[in-house]
């Protein structure tokens, strides 16, 4: 009795390397090993089939890994079938690969409404805006740090606001980081926020001498003095008007005094304006 033997299939045992595999898993990582037997002794080949099999490589020895990187929010597994091959026959076998899901960092843009802010802008004025993608879903809650950065909010859709005044002589300049959080991760952005000088009026102090002055005051007598700040530190003239007032004179210094003679009977009083 002749025994013919059979060309037979080669049998396949898969063994996956893990239960499920992150989402962040590295290209390259191990998913399985397939160790196929052909009942010949032929050499066998290996592929990889099915919906997203091209997110995976197999090699002549059976072990697959990570081809391309995985993303939960796509797929949560893929269904491979692996196809070995012993030039006659080819056996399959399905190999499930789970996908775990990883809170992943949300992304943030953000983009300041103007190159430059003048120091008179009003508190409330939108400074910047944000938006935030959040693979995940996750609700976003935003956050300002920095130097400064006291003087602005953020509000929970992530709108910049000014909520307390420009000073340009104070700072002509803030870099502020706004920050998106998912509660478990978060990620920053450092907005730059210019600030554009206002040409601001002086402030005029003005000091009288004396609650009247006799008719027959000197000329030049000094009857008031004044001072003035000014927040850009110009130089400044001084001016008088008002009915009379070409009977005073002013210097740079803001002092006046009495430029003619004074009379009583002509005039028991003037209301000066000094102009800085």
């Amino acid at each position: 009795i002749n025994v013919i033997n059979d060309d037979e299939p080669a049998t396949i045992a898969a063994t996956l390397s893990a239960a499920s595999f992150a989402e962040n898993s590295a290209v390259g990582a191990a998913i399985a090993s397939i160790n196929a037997t052909d009942p010949e002794g032929s050499a066998v080949t290996y592929t990889l089939s099915g919906t997203g099999s091209d997110n995976f490589a197999i090699d002549a020895s059976g072990n697959i890994t990570l081809a391309s990187t995985l993303d939960y929010e796509t797929a949560t597994s893929y269904k491979l079938t692996v196809v070995v091959d012993d030039g006659t026959y080819a056996s399959t076998e399905v190999i499930t690969v789970n996908v775990a899901d990883v809170n992943e960092a949300p992304t943030l843009s953000a983009a300041v409404a103007f190159n430059a802010f003048q120091e008179n802008t009003a508190i409330g004025t939108t400074i910047a805006t944000s938006s935030v993608t959040d693979s995940d879903a996750g609700a976003i809650t935003y956050s300002l740090s920095g130097a400064g950065s006291e003087n602005f909010s953020v509000s929970a859709d992530g709108t910049v606001t000014l909520a307390s005044a420009l000073d340009y002589e104070t700072a002509t300049a803030y870099e502020i980081t706004l920050t998106a959080s998912d509660g478990d991760n978060s990620v920053s952005e450092t907005l730059t926020i210019n600030v554009g000088d206002i040409n601001e009026a002086p402030a005029v102090s003005l000091t009288v001498a004396a609650g009247s002055v006799a008719e027959d005051v000197s000329t030049g007598t000094s009857i008031a003095t004044s001072s003035f700040s000014d927040p850009e530190s110009d130089s400044v003239s001084y001016t008088l008007g008002g009915v009379g007032s070409n009977n005073f004179s002013v210097d740079a210094n803001g002092t006046i005094t009495v430029a003619n003679s004074l009379d009583f009977e002509t005039q028991t009083s003037y209301e000066l304006t000094l102009t800085v």
